[in-house]
């Protein structure tokens, strides 16, 4: 294999910037990386740049920089390294043929591969480290070098020839079939096509032959159907993507001109034609406008009489057109229409014309065709939004407002919004700027109220229905968002009573404070006790009568009077309920305090 590295007679394919930067960057020492103690300043070597020139992406080539031994010691290869930038993937090196000991003026090649990814020019440094060894076979000195790598990625190549399908008579079908042949090195793998410039579908693809991979040197077909609605030529633009599979660098566009020729057929023929109308998909409450070609069939003149529409939905129209009062054979002229739906549903209707002509026998006779029309109400949408809801304490209350968007061609009535799910007494509507028509692109705001029923996470789903009237047609549409929010009990503290010493059989008393620590108020419930001693405790009052707003305290007054039959310590657990205010049906919680009394 020829060496691609920097020689004398090889210096015109790099080129003069490519070799003024390979020669300045392979002159400079960039680093040490010998043992600590040892010097790298006998360690010298040169090495030449590598130029590429043009590599199809997804394909590599072999190139080489010679590394020339400039000491007067034997060198030994360590690594080589393209730099780690963008385009450092898309080079890789290797030892090549410096394997072993690399002799004072001797030259060896270190291996560089160049496989692009994109179709540009691209470049790295290449940093190659060499180093000499001690008597025991260890490297003790080492320096690295660097030169430059370039290359230019360039994007493979199909050729797509042009295809005619020659005179075809009006509302028949002809084919016009184009090839695609990869004149590539790489396979190469269809990614797009479509036909530019079709009117009233006269052109459309009707077969593709292309194989996952065309290999290179091979042939594929596309076959378009053309169907004349009038006479004359007709021509559409045929594009064609292909790429090397999972490389989007590699994708290349080509085009190409399909063309045809509406006749007349020869003998008799009907009076003339009507082409058929799709109008596709239209939000209702729009309008949109197409037109049925009419082409004189016959051999003589004719005048248009009328059109009308035929066992047809309100949404069709006649509009207009634009024939003259006499039509000559093979000439053509439009009806225009419009569909306008009130309703999401596909409707069918016909279109019929009516014309007077005179006949071989020089008497006026009149002669009539029909087509089809088709097209589909679209139902108009919007968005709603997703609030977010903070942590909220059971029997609080947080607020959000959910913004309803009016994202279709036209105004929108607010009808009602709903809860769906297992939660929906924690949700409830408190307000809304949603009145009359929302119009195209405006909005209006419902404000949603959290009020948790229980402590975690709380989901609920919000239904919004808005209505469109059309013809006295009302479409309803709906849109949903979940709403969700996280709830937590209520806290509250008991604290423990101060018990003196007392004998068996004598009763001393003590307060526990109870403190509201929470957002909402509370209403104390009652309290009992736990434990080996819980007979001998009781609360024997309160002044927890009122409801307990947040950060206020009340009074449990508790009596110990102990029973045990030897002086010591007695233990119980208080347990305190307490009704969150407001709740219905109410909703309780508790907390519970260590307790203790002396016997003396």
């Amino acid at each position: 294999m020829p060496r691609l590295g920097y020689r004398p007679e090889l210096r015109a394919r790099g080129g003069l910037v490519g070799a003024l930067l390979g020669a300045s960057l392979a002159l400079a020492t960039v680093f040490a990386g010998a043992p600590a103690g040892a010097s790298n300043q006998n360690v010298t070597f040169t090495l030449t740049p590598v130029a590429f020139g043009s590599v199809v992406i997804g394909t590599s080539t072999t190139g080489q920089t010679i590394v020339t031994n400039t000491t007067a010691q034997n060198l030994y290869f360590i690594s080589a390294n393209p730099s780690n930038n963008s385009t450092g993937a898309e080079f890789h090196a290797s030892a090549g043929s410096c394997v072993g000991a690399l002799a004072p003026t001797a030259s060896c090649d270190v291996a560089v591969v160049f496989a692009p990814n994109q179709a540009r020019l691209r470049a790295s440094t290449l940093t190659v480290r060499f180093g000499e060894k001690n008597a025991k076979g260890a490297i003790n000195a080492a320096a690295a070098f660097q030169t430059s790598l370039l290359g230019t990625g360039v994007k493979p190549t199909f050729v797509l020839s042009g295809a005619n399908a020659g005179s075809v008579t009006i509302h028949h079908n002809g084919t016009a079939t184009a090839t695609v042949t990869n004149n590539s090195i790489i396979p190469l793998s269809l990614h797009g096509l479509h036909l530019q410039g079709v009117a009233h579908n006269d052109f459309s693809i009707s077969a593709v032959t292309c194989p996952s991979q065309l290999l290179p040197g091979g042939s594929c077909n596309i076959v378009v159907n053309f169907k004349p609605y009038r006479t004359g030529s007709a021509s559409v633009t045929l594009t064609v993507s292909m790429l090397l599979h999972g490389t989007k660098g590699s994708l290349v566009v080509e085009q190409s001109t399909i063309s045809g020729n509406g006749v007349l057929v020869g003998g008799k023929t009907a009076a003339f034609s009507l082409s058929p109308v799709s109008f596709g998909s239209v939000t209702d409450g729009t309008s949109a406008t197409g037109s049925s070609v009419f082409t004189n069939t016959s051999l003589v003149n004719e005048s248009l009489l009328k059109t009308w529409l035929k066992s047809s939905p309100p949404a069709f129209s006649i509009t207009g057109n634009n024939c003259p009062a006499s039509i000559a054979p093979a000439a053509s002229c439009e009806i225009d229409l419009a569909y306008a739906p009130a309703y999401p549903v596909t409707q069918n209707g016909t279109l019929a014309a009516q014309v007077s002509f005179v006949n071989a026998k020089h008497v006026t006779v009149t002669a009539g065709a029909q087509t089809s029309l088709t097209g589909s109400g679209l139902a108009p949408t919007f968005s709603v939004s997703t609030p977010s809801f903070p942590n909220t304490t059971v029997g609080a209350t947080s607020d959000a407002a959910v913004t309803v968007t009016n994202t279709s061609l036209v105004p929108l009535s607010y009808d009602h919004a709903g809860f769906q799910g297992a939660s929906g007494s924690s949700w409830s509507l408190q307000g809304s700027t949603c009145a009359g028509a929302i119009a195209p692109a405006g909005s209006c705001t419902l404000e949603i109220a959290f009020s948790p029923r229980g402590q975690g996470v709380v989901s609920e789903t919000l239904n919004v229905v808005l209505d469109l009237t059309v013809r006295a047609h009302t479409t309803s549409v709906n849109a949903q968002t979940i709403l969700s929010g996280q709830g937590s009990l209520p806290t509250f503290t008991v604290g423990a009573p101060t018990l003196a010493a007392t004998p068996k059989g004598v009763a001393v008393t003590g307060l526990a404070a109870v403190t509201n620590t929470s957002n909402v108020s509370l209403s104390y419930k009652g309290a009992s006790f736990s434990g080996t001693n819980a007979g001998d405790f009781k609360v024997i009052g309160s002044t927890c009568t009122a409801l307990l707003a947040p950060t206020s305290t009340c009074d449990l007054t508790v009596q110990f009077e102990p029973s045990a039959s030897a002086p010591g310590t007695e233990n119980a657990t208080l347990r305190v309920a307490v009704d969150i205010a407001g709740t219905s049906p109410t909703i309780s919680t508790s907390v519970s305090q260590a307790v203790s009394g002396t016997e003396s």
